[in-house]
């Protein structure tokens, strides 16, 4: 895949993940329709176009990139330029184990939490039947 499809498809993604169509970008762009569209199948913008598209975006290359490989963990849309954080695969991974071992631990602390109020109820019901009644 040569980056400039990559671009093409990244443009694509990005455009659909914020509810925007090509004809949204074609009017801030002053180009046709059917150009935004020639850029998602195959023809190739110049490195101008790009970097006009970009701005109209609010964001890098890299960024756009990137897109279709990373997760939109916050979106924030302003005057039509979108803010988004993303984080990788390893770090959405890293964040699901942890959240994983979070619950293990709460299972095990309620559990010991259990067998301790157990064992206080059979101590104090073992010393009830130790202690002579007094009459």
């Amino acid at each position: 895949m040569n980056i400039n499809n990559h671009f093409g498809q990244s443009l694509k993604a990005y455009l659909e993940a914020k509810g925007l169509k090509g004809t949204w970008l074609a009017k801030k762009l002053g180009k046709s329709s059917s150009a935004i569209y020639e850029y998602y199948k195959f023809k190739n913008p110049r490195p101008e176009t790009e970097q006009i598209i970009l701005e109209a975006l609010g964001i890098t290359l890299n960024e756009l990139l990137s897109y279709p490989k990373t997760n939109i963990v916050e979106e924030k849309v302003v005057d039509y330029k979108p803010r988004v954080t993303y984080k990788t695969k390893q770090e959405l991974d890293f964040e699901k184990k942890e959240r994983e071992w979070q619950e293990k631990e709460n299972a095990y602390l309620k559990k010991i939490n259990e067998l301790q109020e157990e064992k206080i109820k059979i101590l104090s019901e073992s010393n009830r039947a130790t202690k002579p009644e007094t009459v």
